[in-house]
């Protein structure tokens, strides 16, 4: 099963266009984890809003770089 990790920090222009890319690229059962890094800009509440609409994605919230 193949995991794409996606480390991010104030992404908001470009994580969900990844996302989704990303999971156009994945093989069956294959997952995104989204490591947000306490982003500042709403990366973090982009990232779970994907996660709830997409069944591939997983969000990691950390509270710091």
């Amino acid at each position: 099963k193949a995991v794409v990790c996606l480390p991010t920090y104030n992404e908001r222009e470009n994580l969900e266009r990844m996302v989704r890319e990303l999971g156009r690229l994945l093989p069956p059962g294959g997952r995104v984890l989204v490591v947000d890094d306490g982003s500042t800009d709403g990366t973090g509440e982009i990232a779970d809003r994907l996660a709830l609409e997409l069944d591939y994605v997983d969000v990691l919230h950390r509270p710091r770089k």
